[in-house]
């Protein structure tokens, strides 16, 4: 059993829609990023009870990342610190609440 390391990542999802093959990590090619970026692109991890829930349901881990940080280097980055194997990387980005001014 691998450790329960991969983040708004997968471990054991798979590709689910409309009946395709697995396709796996086919858009995910292994490029060379350097250390320190990577180092980088992981910002935190995220503690709530939905994460704790998914991390321990579904073998996942969610992390808040650079906003510019792209799926493969997600990925390398998990693997370089935690020393696992990432199966896939889902992202979510979430917009801020609005701002409101003035009114009575």
């Amino acid at each position: 059993r691998r450790p329960p390391v991969a983040g708004l990542l997968q471990e054991g999802a798979g590709d689910q829609g409309c009946g395709r093959a697995t396709q796996g990590d086919a858009g995910m090619s292994v490029t060379n990023y350097s250390e320190s970026r990577l180092a980088s692109v992981l910002l935190a991890p995220i503690v709530s009870e939905k994460a704790t829930q998914v991390a321990e349901k579904h073998n996942q881990v969610l992390f808040k990342v650079l906003r510019d940080a792209t799926k493969p280097e997600i990925k390398a980055a998990v693997e370089l610190m935690f020393k696992v194997e990432v199966e896939s990387v889902s992202v979510v980005n979430v917009k801020g609440k609005t701002k409101r001014f003035g009114g009575r």
